[in-house]
Order: C-alpha cells, then sequence, then structure tokens
C-alpha cells in the first residue's frame, strides 16, 4: 500500500498467494476447536497429529465459540502450506505481518489481508445460503 509500482509489481504474487491461503486457512480451525473426532481404535484424533489413517467419525461440538477457530488455525496452517511457500512468503515483512495475524484469526490486525479474507468469507457465506454477495 502506497509502495512504487515496480514494489507492487514485484510482490504481486505474493500477495496472490497470501490472499489464497488465508482464504483456505480461514475455516481450517474447525477441525480442531468445532468437532471431536474418534477413530476406530477409540482415540480421538486431532488435525495436529497429521492425516487419518484410520476408519473415523466425527461430531459437533455443542456450544462451540464461534470466534475461536479463527484463532485455532494457527495450529495447524503449518501443515497444510508447505514450509517452501512459508519461506518464500516471510520474505515479505508487511504481507508476512498480515498473514500471521491473518493465520491467527485476528484479521482487525491484518490491515488488507485481512480486509480480503474478511469478504471473501463473506461472499462465500452469503452464495452458500443463497444471497448476494453484494450486500
Amino acid at each position: 500500500i502506497g509502495a512504487p509500482p515496480e514494489s507492487q509489481a514485484a510482490q504481486s504474487e505474493a500477495w496472490s498467494a497470501a490472499s489464497a491461503y488465508g482464504a483456505l486457512v480461514h475455516d481450517l480451525g474447525k477441525i480442531a476447536v468445532d468437532v471431536n473426532v474418534e477413530l476406530a481404535d477409540g482415540t480421538t484424533w486431532h488435525p495436529w497429529h497429521g492425516p487419518l489413517d484410520q476408519p473415523y467419525r466425527f461430531k459437533y461440538v455443542k456450544g462451540r465459540d464461534y470466534r475461536l477457530h479463527g484463532a485455532a488455525s494457527s495450529l495447524i496452517y503449518a501443515n497444510v502450506i508447505p514450509a517452501k511457500a512459508l519461506d518464500w512468503l516471510s520474505g515479505f515483512p508487511e504481507l508476512w505481518a498480515q498473514l500471521v495475524f491473518a493465520f491467527a484469526g485476528q484479521y482487525e490486525h491484518a490491515d488488507i489481508l485481512g480486509e480480503i479474507v474478511s469478504q471473501a468469507d463473506q461472499a462465500s457465506v452469503a452464495q452458500e445460503l443463497g444471497g448476494n454477495p453484494g450486500r
């Protein structure tokens, strides 16, 4: 924001990737806090354990805190986004700070990236509910 055009052009791919990763990770925390996953052997699975390796069943947590999943995304984003991508994005300090805030669900501190992710989420929810995302 406010950067010279040359700098903006050099960072455009990184900002596009960060926007996509921010949107991808936005609801990722739901599998950590909004559902209980029980494996066939009776043990509880958590997303930081890695991929599911046996049959499972799940149930939604009653009385869940709707806001918690945003913060919980920070527990598992590194399991989904390749380390090389994170290394690359960390080379853009302004973008990186915003992305880290977005990964933690702190969109109010994530500046323009937080705005992009929030608007994308609102549009997705509106579309799913049959509403107008432009409202």
